[in-house]
């Protein structure tokens, strides 16, 4: 069968029925704002009872992907729009929310004068081919008056089989804290960490068990001097132990960190935050069996300021420093000294003259000091910043423009024993884009615009030879979008890319590598709700990548490739849905021909690679607490060359995979919930190399597997 009809089967039938069917009521989706037309609709799909309106707003004025906001989104189990009020509020960033709460839930000062019982039991088991796991957990609260306790257990057994030796691992670990309010704004305490680590595992010369104990005495303060003057602080020092099978530690640590916050009404907000920890011990490897003093000292420091934050002019500026130096044994059992530093300075002045008018200038500065394979090996970084942002609306366009230009040095002075060298790195972005919605917003259009230079040089340092070769890329690429809403069950959307990048090696050893590559890419979508509950979508892409040598033409080529993606949505009942997948994927290859009669090189073809899948995915939930999903993928893949100016077969493979779970979820009484999953997972490959044409031996394998998870969890 060939490439063309292989293809035409499985589209035949979605063309036949989105030019054949009714249109009725539904649609995904519409971005108001023109410049959010082209974002991935998609991700506003609610989950877990959640919303996403306003995700890509959102995201926008975050500077975060929407896709990385929609996760922080589901982690912490808030919409869009609240998790961003609680960042506000609590003046952190979107992506600390989570930590602040769960740390401000065990700290004693938030919880002053509640009287809190809680505890929660968790045991899972999971039962695999070759390994089996059982877990346990237990989170305990209780609070009366002014004394505050916490404790966590984990207890973990796994068992691992492979062929005739079973190793098993048993890791222990508990945490228990005493805290007792002096005041409202103070309180002592203390905390025990234990933890065990033990396995037999064969390849080790003998079975390891480790053991870690930490017993720490505690001081928080909460103050709040004056309106808009808040501090906490919390101080923590005791002693450590650790006996594990490289070394065995004895010691004392100490740890101090804080955060401080001057607020001035609407125009002034200075916030630090900061620690600082210590620890001093006697080491004894067990390598040379020989005492050894440590010490280590980390420090964090950072500092954020906010000017007229609500004002059409405001400006944010953030420093950040930090230094950790650890001393630990090498592989000779000597402990040396690893230091590592960098310090960060950004600042920002937005100017949002309306709703449709704002303009962005930020810088940076970095320095980086880190460590490198060796101890005396190290890469000392500098570099700087600036970029300019400007959004404007001009009539009903929407226009976007960034510069940026950037520089960096950095030195290893230590490569070798006879020195090393320097980068300096340079690049500069330009780039732009117009945005325009036509005919009441049913077609929307967009152009986007990039350009780039990066330069790099290097530099010897002492007798440093082998320096990386200088070089500069220079890129240049344009896209144009448009989509089109034919009603409310009828989408399609399609785009043009073209690309043309350039790397220039300067040393004349190295510019047989110089290239010049060109990429042409079109695309073309669309989605048609076909009746109610059925659904068809399909993803065409069209691309011609030529990489092309200027000093090395005979090492020209021309990669075509074509994509296709076919898929129907069907929700055949509210508990039951299918959906159904055909990829195909076709990329011919070549290189060129020079003929002598003309003058001209022709493409000629040497290998081509194809591609198919189907997937078909089936979903049924009989009751809300139990589903069902079954996955079967049937996979075609060939390869074919050319020998003596004929096309011969390469290579082929087939494979087979099932994939089948049983989902629960369910309350057990009134505090208990028992959830896990059933899964069988088979696989079966068959593959065939062929020589001049002619196939080789058929070599099959297979795989299947059975995995089991369950949890249950008591809250009282």
């Amino acid at each position: 069968m060939s490439a063309i009809r292989r293809l035409a089967l499985p589209i035949l039938p979605l063309v036949v029925c989105g030019l054949a069917s009714a249109v009725l009521p539904g649609r995904a989706q519409q971005a108001a704002d023109a410049r959010f037309a082209f974002a991935d609709t998609t991700l506003l799909r609610d989950t877990l009872g959640l919303r996403f309106e306003r995700l890509f707003e959102f995201a926008d004025s975050l500077e975060l992907l929407p896709d990385t906001l929609r996760a922080l989104s589901i982690r912490f189990g808030f919409p869009p729009y609240r998790l961003v009020e609680m960042a506000d509020s609590m003046r952190v960033r979107v992506d600390s929310v989570g930590a602040v709460l769960e740390r401000e839930r065990y700290n004693p000062l938030a919880n002053s004068g509640e009287q809190i019982t809680e505890m929660q039991y968790t045991t899972g088991y999971t039962l695999g081919r070759s390994q089996n796991g059982w877990t346990n957990l237990l989170d305990t609260r209780f609070a009366r008056n002014s004394l505050f306790f916490t404790q966590n257990t984990s207890v973990g057994l796994t068992r691992y089989t492979s062929g005739r030796f079973t190793t098993i691992r048993q890791e222990r670990r508990a945490t228990n804290q005493l805290d007792w309010l002096l005041s409202p704004t103070t309180s002592i305490g203390g905390r025990a960490v234990l933890g065990r680590f033990d396995t037999d595992d064969p390849a080790a010369v003998r079975p390891i068990n480790d053991e870690t104990n930490e017993f720490q005495s505690s001081l928080r303060t909460r103050l709040a001097p004056r309106p808009g003057i808040r501090s906490d602080l919390n101080l923590s020092a005791g002693y450590i132990s650790e006996d594990r099978q490289q070394f065995i530690k004895r010691g004392f640590n100490g740890q101090l960190d804080g955060t401080a916050s001057i607020e001035r009404g609407d125009w002034l907000l200075n916030e630090w935050s900061g620690q600082i920890k210590s620890t001093f011990a006697r080491l004894l490897p067990a390598r040379t069996l020989v005492r050894q003093q440590t010490r280590d000292l980390s420090k964090d420091l950072r500092s954020t300021i906010a000017l007229f934050s609500n004002a059409p002019v405001n400006f944010t500026s953030t420093l950040s420093l930090r230094n950790f130096a650890v001393e630990e044994p090498n592989d000779t059992g000597l402990v040396r000294e690893r230091v590592n530093s960098n310090a960060d300075l950004t600042a920002a002045v937005r100017a949002q003259l309306s709703d449709d008018h704002g303009i962005t200038v930020s810088g940076a500065l970095s320095h980086s000091d880190v460590p490198l394979g060796t101890a005396d090996a190290r890469s000392i970084g500098r570099g700087k910043s600036i970029d300019a942002e400007l959004r404007s609306r001009l009539l009903s366009s929407a226009i976007e423009m960034r510069f940026s230009y950037g520089t960096g040095l950095t030195d290893q002075p230590a490569v070798t024993d006879s020195g090393g060298y320097r980068e300096d790195r340079e690049n500069r972005r330009l780039e732009g884009s117009a945005s325009r919605p036509f005919l009441r917003g049913r077609l929307n259009t967009k152009l986007t615009g990039r350009i780039s230079l990066d330069r790099s040089r290097y530099y010897s340092l002492g007798r440093y030879t082998s320096l990386p070769v200088p070089r500069d890329q220079a890129a240049q690429s344009y896209r144009v979008d448009a989509s089109y809403t034919f009603s409310r069950d009828f989408t399609t959307a399609t785009g043009l890319d073209v690309s043309r990048s350039r790397l220039v090696n300067l040393a004349s050893s190295s510019v047989s590598s110089n290239s010049l590559t060109r990429t042409y890419r079109a695309s073309w979508n669309w989605t048609y709700r076909l009746i109610t509950g059925l659904t068809a979508t399909q993803s065409n892409v069209l691309s011609a990548n030529y990489p092309s040598y200027p000093f090395n033409e005979a090492g020209n080529r021309l990669v075509l490739e074509y994509n296709n993606t076919s898929t129907l949505n069907a929700a055949l009942t509210p508990r039951f849905s299918m959906d159904l997948t055909h990829t195909a994927r076709i990329q011919p290859s070549g290189g060129y021909v020079f003929n002598a009669d003309d003058g001209l090189s022709y493409f000629r073809p040497s290998d081509e690679q194809q591609n198919y899948a189907i997937l078909i995915r089936s979903s049924y939930n009989p009751t809300p607490r139990v589903s069902f999903t079954v996955e079967p993928r049937y996979g075609w893949t060939a390869r074919e060359g050319t020998l003596n100016g004929v096309v011969v077969p390469q290579r082929r493979n087939e494979n087979l995979t099932f994939s089948g779970s049983l989902v629960l979820n369910t309350p057990v009484g009134t505090h208990g919930r028992l959830t896990g999953s059933i899964v069988r997972q088979y696989s079966g490959n068959r593959d065939i190399g062929f020589t001049a044409g002619v196939p080789g031996e058929s070599v099959r394998s297979g795989d299947d597997r059975w995995n089991a998870n369950f949890q249950f969890t008591w809250e009282l």
